[in-house]
């Protein structure tokens, strides 16, 4: 095998070529590696002739030649590209569509087309159509806003205050708030306070609204923030937080889940789905911690580490 490998770097990119698109020459398998070593070291034509023989292949090596589409396009390959689509959906495929494919086959097949993000680049690729409505329903409040911004198009001030609230709520409803904080609460010291610009989301949102000129929206939003982190850090829970031995995991993964019940709590009733007492019942009554295990007293605010647990190294 090792012999094989050095004769194939040898050989004329041609024969690699070849050997690879003949599935009897016994060296596909060394053939492809070879292939995919040399190609963005080939000429434009090589790796034209390349892209083609994987396209013409099986899944993976479709796989590997659509992302190479992505950056190496030729309007050659539409009328095989749409065609593979059309064949086999492959979410892959989709993006090649997406970024290089006619605006008029988009449109039409908008539908289809829109499978895991690609809405969200379908609305890239449009920006510069007046006539195409960007809908919200069909993507995340960050989303949205980029891609509003990336149209030109204009938000209402209630509308961008609207996004900001329901991607808080979002962040409170979710189970594993720390994860989405945790690269940016390592940063901070712990006498730091909580904010909900920590959310990664929240802090996008706002600056692309201060690029859309929407500075009052901030303003508001930054108001209603800085009532909250004054009640948090207020709060009994992170005075008895402060006083625990921890190490910094911990003590963010905690701090994580007092802020998710005192953002919830501070929220305007519209976005809330369900009441402060039931969200309390879910997210505050019992939380176990993974390493070491915690959990809350019932009915109560209080840390308490399980004893029955056993702690493991992180």
């Amino acid at each position: 095998m090792k012999t094989t490998r050095y004769n194939n770097r040898n050989n004329p990119i041609a024969i690699v070529i070849k050997n690879f698109v003949d599935k009897k020459s016994g060296k596909v398998i060394v053939s492809r590696d070879e292939i995919q070593r040399r190609f963005f070291g080939l000429d434009w034509e090589d790796q034209k002739h390349i892209l083609e023989a994987f396209l013409e292949s099986g899944k993976t090596d479709r796989n590997w030649a659509y992302s190479g589409l992505l950056r190496l396009w030729d309007d050659s390959f539409e009328t095989k590209v749409l065609e593979l689509w059309e064949t086999y959906h492959e979410e892959r495929c989709a993006w090649v569509v997406v970024r290089h494919c006619s605006e008029a086959y988009i449109i039409n097949h908008l539908e289809e087309l829109s499978v895991g993000r690609n809405y969200y680049f379908i609305c890239l690729r449009m920006a510069e159509r007046n006539d195409f409505v960007i809908e919200r329903s069909r993507l995340s409040g960050r989303d949205f806003v980029l891609a509003m911004h990336n149209a030109g198009r204009v938000l209402s001030h209630d509308e961008a205050l609207d996004i900001l609230y329901s991607e808080v709520s979002k962040w409170c409803l979710s189970n594993e708030p720390f994860y989405e904080v945790r690269d940016v609460l390592r940063t901070l010291h712990r006498t730091a306070s909580f904010s909900s610009t920590n959310i990664p989301n929240i802090s996008t949102i706002l600056y692309y609204l201060f690029e859309m000129r929407l500075s009052d929206v901030s303003v508001q939003f930054h108001e209603w923030d800085n009532k909250v982190n004054e009640v948090i850090q207020g709060s009994m829970e992170v005075a008895e937080l402060k006083e625990k031995m921890l190490s910094d995991w911990e003590y963010n993964q905690q701090l994580a889940f007092i802020a998710q019940k005192y953002l919830y709590h501070a929220l305007p009733q519209q976005y809330k789905i369900v009441e402060d007492e039931e969200f309390d019942k879910q997210y505050s009554q019992k939380i176990v911690f993974s390493n070491p295990h915690y959990e809350m007293l019932d009915g109560g605010t209080d840390w308490i580490e399980d004893e029955t647990s056993e702690s493991a190294p992180f």
